[in-house]
């Protein structure tokens, strides 16, 4: 049996660019995403690595507040990602939003709690959660 997919619309957003098109420019230009960090935190954390791939755009520039801060990183950049494919597949009826990446498909959280290192945060807002994850 033969599987077809069907690519209508093509977005992206990484550490070498903020959209489709720019990424495979720079990809093709030979680009790395990796740099070296430059946040107070790298120092105050002694942190063994002083490099990484950061997006080069951040989700807070290209998101409405109201969504950025119900939505973990990870699912920010789902987002946008979301968004500019369905605007490549030339935007039918409706849009992605931000209610429909609170949970993102396979994620046992609700995003708001699903990023490393957030336990204690999860436990002083346990109960406040509205999704599934009961955080």
């Amino acid at each position: 049996m033969t599987k077809r997919i069907v690519v209508t619309g093509i977005g992206a957003t990484s550490a070498i660019g903020g959209t489709a098109p720019e990424n495979w420019t720079n990809l093709l230009a030979g680009m790395s995403g990796t740099r070296t960090l430059e946040h107070d935190w790298v120092q105050q954390y002694e942190l063994p690595v002083t490099f990484a791939a950061e997006a080069i755009v951040r989700p807070e520039e290209v998101l409405p507040r109201h969504e950025a801060k119900r939505l973990d990183p990870s699912s920010q950049f789902a987002l946008i990602a979301a968004r500019e494919a369905w605007a490549d597949a030339g935007s039918p009826r409706s849009t992605p939003n931000a209610s429909a990446w609170i949970s993102p498909p396979g994620s046992a959280a609700c995003g708001r709690c699903s990023t490393p290192g957030t336990r204690s945060v999860r436990r002083a807002r346990a109960g406040s959660c509205r999704s599934r994850c009961r955080c």
